[in-house]
């Protein structure tokens, strides 16, 4: 299917199976049937290749091999970067190096691209710097200062990305189903289902639209939030390949010593930070969803600048209360209580030796078991747990990670501006305040006027509801008035059937005997012939001339 459908593709294929076998990673393509797509000169060249890498660690020609197969798979390697739970620890630590591997496209065809959406570029700008301030896997950012002299950011889409990224992951889906198909270990850690994850969310990155619309949500909602500034979008100049917002200088937050020597309070940019989060997932159920320095800028005033919301993480009410139920069950110790809630919510399967997942919890847990909560690592702990997920394949889903991930950045980080800082001790009093809320007055209020509309509707609607189910009860009975008269025609049918057979076996059998009666001159005989073989001879003649006539009488000769 793949070959007839895409076929546009096996060029594409043909180049990634090459790199794959390059860097050494031929068996996989054994595995799963395929190396025979490389030529046999190929073949050669690929182990010259590999010969020269060899040496290099698996996670570093893993690296190298994203790096080499360009903007999709580095993209990838990004994703997989943050997601503990599939790959180890080593593999995580090697893939954080891809953010800083993307090499930025020519400014000519940047050039190009912007001419053909805004036409005369100086009728809105009155200069675009040639370099870029990042260069990403989907999109480039540039400086410039508009004709009405405001200094902005350009967010400009890399040429063609999304056709390469549709075509690339045609590809990666494609090889991970053959994955599953021949390799076991696939098969168990949903390779398929986690890389249809991700490309469902490299899609939304790739929409220009919803991120605008997030940003302008965000700003609107922490407009009175004072000490964050959230970049203002240039409506009028955005388009469906470029975002223009405000621009903002600032020193990254992860530069504590800078900071610290520049005078700034990094205990208030801790507390700030954490603050700020929480009231996006408590209140807001919406999450900045790519936490990593690059991303936090402090500026000149002190005032932590948000950037970059192409991921965003969504938060309902079922998952808070399960987080909440978590973080009791971890500080408590009640590992019984633990497994049971993540095999409630999806996150372990419920064949799996949950016996043995208990007592791998329990060591994970146990350094932390008893300790004021001021002293627990919040980000160890984690580790720890993740290194269980691995073990037994939990399965966490997109935006339940992300929180996961932005948590422990948020006390990495709040640690090295503040080494006494203890995110537990935040989220427990949001924790506290939203179980509050949740059974208040007006909560409770709200709920039950939910209750009562819902039963509301469902007594108006009971004249419309007995009318339609009469009316499929009504379908239903002719169709098995009709089924039953079918059906006592297909008896009759079959009925006739079996009587002819029978009619058949025994003229058979008459004539069979009538036979062997004639041969042996049983019995008294005329003129020399067995009388009782000649009429049985007679009766089948007879027989079957009948059974023929009604055979063609019934049309079903």
């Amino acid at each position: 299917m793949f070959f007839t459908k895409q076929f546009r593709n096996i060029n594409r294929l043909r180049e990634i199976l090459f790199i794959i076998a390059g860097h050494g990673f031929g068996k996989f393509l054994d595995d799963i049937y395929l190396s025979s797509l490389i030529s046999f000169g190929k073949k050669i060249v690929t182990f010259g290749r590999y010969k020269r890498s060899a040496k290099l660690p698996v996670e570093v020609r893993f690296r190298l091999m994203l790096e080499e197969l360009g903007p999709t798979f580095i993209k990838l390697g990004q994703m997989l970067s943050t997601r503990d739970d599939i790959l180890p620890e080593y593999f995580i630590k090697e893939l954080t190096k891809l953010h800083d591997s993307v090499k930025a496209e020519p400014f000519k065809k940047v050039e190009k691209r912007l001419k053909a959406k805004y036409g005369d570029l100086n009728k809105y700008f009155i200069k675009i710097d040639v370099e870029p301030l990042a260069a990403a896997s989907i999109a480039q950012v540039y400086h410039a200062v508009t004709t009405d002299g405001k200094d902005v950011v350009l967010k400009i889409k890399r040429g063609n990305i999304k056709e390469i990224i549709d075509t690339d992951f045609a590809i990666i889906l494609w090889l991970a189903g053959l994955a599953e198909q021949y390799i076991p270990e696939a098969k168990e850690l949903k390779v398929t289902e986690y890389l249809s994850e991700f490309y469902s969310q490299i899609q939304r990155e790739l929409d220009f639209e919803i991120e605008i619309a997030y940003m302008k949500k965000f700003k609107e909602f922490f407009a009175y939030f004072p000490g964050v500034i959230i970049p203002e979008v240039v409506e009028e100049l955005c388009n469906e390949d470029i975002i223009v917002m405000s621009y903002h200088e600032g020193i990254s937050i992860d530069e504590v010593s800078t900071l610290k020597s520049l005078g700034y309070d990094t205990k208030k940019l801790a507390t700030l930070g954490v603050e700020f989060y929480l009231k996006q997932v408590f209140e807001l159920n919406l999450f900045h969803g790519d936490p990593h320095p690059g991303n936090f800028l402090v500026d000149k005033n002190g005032n932590l600048v948000l950037l970059d919301f192409g991921i965003i993480g969504k938060i309902d009410d079922k998952l808070l209360v399960h987080l909440s139920r978590v973080f009791s069950y971890l500080i408590d110790f009640n590992v019984n209580k633990l497994v049971d809630e993540l095999v409630s919510f999806g996150i372990i399967d419920d064949e799996s030796d949950l016996r043995a997942i208990k007592s791998d919890l329990m060591d994970a847990l146990l350094p932390v078991y008893g300790k004021d909560l001021n002293r627990i690592n919040f980000k160890k702990s984690f580790e720890r747990i993740f290194k269980v997920a691995r073990k037994y394949r939990f399965y966490f889903p997109k935006d339940y990670f992300l929180i996961m991930k932005t948590f422990m950045f948020l006390e990495a980080t709040g640690k090295k501006l503040y080494p006494e800082f203890n995110m537990l001790q935040f989220a427990k009093k949001y924790a506290y305040k939203y179980v509050k809320d949740s059974y208040n007055f007006e909560s409770f209020k709200e709920e039950l006027l939910k209750f009562t509309e819902s039963y509301i509707n469902i007594f108006k609607n009971i004249p419309e509801d007995y009318a339609r189910v009469k009316k499929q009860v009504y379908k239903i009975e002719k169709n098995v008035e009709h089924l039953i008269e079918s059906f006592d025609e297909y008896i009759k049918h079959h009925d006739k059937a079996f009587n002819r057979l029978g009619f058949s076996i025994l003229i058979s059998s008459t004539v069979l005997s009538s036979t062997i009666m004639l041969i042996e001159g049983f019995g008294p005989k005329l003129y020399g012939v067995s009388i009782f073989g000649a009429l049985g001879i007679c009766f089948s003649f007879i027989m079957g001339v009948l059974l023929t006539y009604g055979y063609f009488k019934s049309g079903r000769l």
